[in-house]
């Protein structure tokens, strides 16, 4: 095992883990910055919130659990990289580009990563779930099926990690339903729900290639993620 203490003049400095030891750091009080590479098994301690943690792999590449009030990630191959939680967020950022707060809700009495709530089974390992979405923001989709429920409203929200196996359930009062790929190799797809006056523009992230060149209308999109996965 590696040991990396970290102390006050590291601060705002990004420290790079391998994947070679299993690395055990001491986080400081303030801003620390870690980035995490593929492989690495890696606990951390003591962070002080207001971190920064680059993941090696996207959100819905782990299945995930919470003991306690840390996060453990692990990848297929069953490396484990452990993140504590506390009341000042901490910013995972995902190879998709999404970056998402990582914080205790006291709110909600649990910890929670974006919109999703990890203590109640948001990770990726585990049942259905359904996520409401009412405005503008960024979610990340896990690797469970999940079905993301649109109010009426105008609003743009993106939602990254989009697979087989998930629904996008608009309001069945919309007039009119449009999907727009400008580029087919970006992994961006774009849908425009029209509700009356209220527009929903809803931005899916990370497809693969081989997913986003088949998608150009909506038959194309149920053909890619199945049948009922745009309704």
């Amino acid at each position: 095992m590696a040991k990396l203490i970290l102390t006050d003049s590291d601060q705002g400095t990004q420290f790079e883990l391998n994947a070679g030891p299993s690395w055990e750091v001491t986080g400081t009080s303030g801003t620390d910055n870690i980035k995490i590479l593929a492989g690495a098994e890696v606990t951390l301690n003591l962070l002080g919130g207001t971190d920064t943690i680059t993941m090696p792999a996207n959100f819905a590449d782990f299945s995930v659990e919470v003991k306690g009030t840390t996060v453990e990630f692990t990848d297929g191959d069953g490396k484990v990289i452990a993140i504590p939680a506390s009341t000042t967020a901490n910013t995972l950022n995902f190879p998709d580009g999404s970056s998402e707060s990582l914080v205790i809700d006291l709110n909600q009495g649990a910890i929670v990563l974006g919109d999703i709530n990890l203590s109640d089974g948001g990770g990726g390992s585990n049942e259905p779930q359904t996520i409401n979405i009412s405005g503008d923001g960024t979610t990340t989709a896990t690797s469970s099926q999940e079905t993301f429920v649109f109010a009426s409203d105008t609003y743009a929200h993106t939602i990254s990690g989009f697979t087989d196996g998930d629904i996008l359930d608009f309001p069945e009062s919309i007039n009119n339903l449009t999907i727009s790929n400008n580029s087919g190799s970006d992994g961006e797809v774009d849908i425009f729900a029209v509700d009356g006056t209220q527009i929903m523009t809803i931005t899916l992230t990370g497809l693969t290639t081989s997913d986003d060149s088949q998608i150009f209308n909506i038959s194309t999109f149920a053909e890619v993620f199945g049948a009922g996965s745009l309704v």
